[in-house]
């Protein structure tokens, strides 16, 4: 920190004033400046002179530096506000990904951050008040064209926002750590909701329940207990169960993921794999793992056209599937069409808005006492 602070110090001018404020935040108070125009020249510089390489012994050191530029004004009460908001573009900066950025602070950079932490506070709120709901999404066989299960999707019913996109709060969750809890009450609800249904209706009895992990719930520490928690609370064997891991699991501690992933299995619950293909490339490592499904991904089974034009990259998941011993599972299914090309690829179940939207818990029982005919509809090649 030492040589970084004399190096920016050589690209400042004598009235200039550098401090450090912890870690390896730095601040510049640049005086007499004219426009905006002179702190963008000077946070080139210092992008600059950090992009030198800094000799330790035998070795070379490289950095970057991502910079938030907050211009004074009148507008201004305290220095607290103008070091805040340069600190919301340094983050913003950080958040672009690009070496060597950055970024004027600007209103709009602020009320989206306001915006974000008024969500992070309602999130909070929103798991101790119970405004999540689970809907169920039909997972059908394209062999029998019957419902074998739900796959459980999350939803936030916010009184101030209306119903709020899991695109939207999940990755917020995920920041805040909140995703851990979150996950484990997904989990408990679920497997609660499918113990209700398999226990009250006889006929239901080998119905399926699919939930998503994320990877800070899968990695946290107490997620083995916490399953099996949920298993002796109901009393159960697991069987039916079935955990979605994505492919950036794999990124991770490699050894350490089989041994869980094997200790998950154990527990008499299946493993699959969602979004294949889409994400980091694992086919290197994948018959490794104890997988028992491949989720073919909803952007390859939305480009295949009516004479199954641009079905290859399904076909290619199908095959892998089978060669692995393992079962297609896919996606987003929005026209007949897809549904009956699958299905002769050899892909085993499927999902999507051509079979039904995610239901709550109530339509959903309804539709598993009255199923619609896709025995009926299902066209064998």
């Amino acid at each position: 920190m030492i040589a970084i602070s004399r190096r920016l110090e050589s690209t400042l001018r004598g009235s200039d004033i550098i401090g450090r404020l912890g870690g390896d935040e730095f601040v510049v108070l640049l005086q007499k400046i004219h426009s905006i125009d002179d702190a963008i020249y000077v946070a080139k510089r210092i992008n600059k002179a950090l992009k030198e390489p800094f000799n330790l012994e035998e070795h070379q050191l490289f950095t970057s530096a991502s910079i938030g530029i907050a211009q004074g004004t009148s507008h201004y009460d305290n220095a607290d506000e103008l070091l805040r908001n340069a600190d919301i573009a340094m983050y913003s900066a950080k958040a672009q990904g690009r070496e060597g950025d950055y970024i004027i602070f600007d209103r709009e950079m602020y009320e989206q951050v306001s915006e974000k932490l008024q969500m992070e506070i309602e999130l909070r709120q929103a798991l101790e008040l119970h405004e999540f709901q689970l809907y169920y999404q039909p997972l059908i066989c394209l062999t029998s064209g019957m419902l074998i299960g739900f796959e459980a999707l999350v939803r936030w019913f916010s009184p101030k926002r209306g119903i709020v996109s899991p695109g939207v709060f999940i990755p917020i969750a995920e920041e805040m750590g909140l995703i851990v809890p979150l996950g484990h009450w997904i989990l408990q609800e679920a497997t609660t909701q499918l113990l209700h249904w398999r226990r009250a209706y006889p006929f239901a009895a080998a119905l399926k329940m699919s939930v998503n992990l994320s990877i800070p719930q899968l990695q946290s520490p107490g997620f083995l207990t916490c399953l099996d928690e949920i298993l002796q609370q109901q009393q159960w064997d697991g069987q039916g169960l079935q955990l979605e891991i994505t492919e950036s699991i794999f990124m991770e501690d490699l050894e350490g993921l089989l041994s869980l992933l094997q200790a998950i299995k154990q527990r008499g619950v299946e493993l699959a794999l969602d979004d294949f293909g889409t994400g980091y490339s694992c086919l290197s490592y994948l018959h490794r793992f104890p997988l028992d499904h491949l989720k073919i991904d909803r952007a390859f089974v939305s480009c295949i056209g009516q004479g199954g034009e641009q079905s290859e990259i399904a076909a290619m998941v199908i095959n892998l599937a089978q060669q692995l011993g393992m079962t297609a599972i896919a996606e987003g299914i929005e026209h007949s069409h897809q549904r009956d090309h699958l299905q002769r690829l050899g892909a085993t179940s499927a999902q999507g808005y051509w079979f039904a939207k995610p239901l709550n818990a109530e339509a959903a029982e309804q539709l598993l006492l009255h199923p619609l005919p896709w025995l009926e509809q299902v066209e064998v090649a």
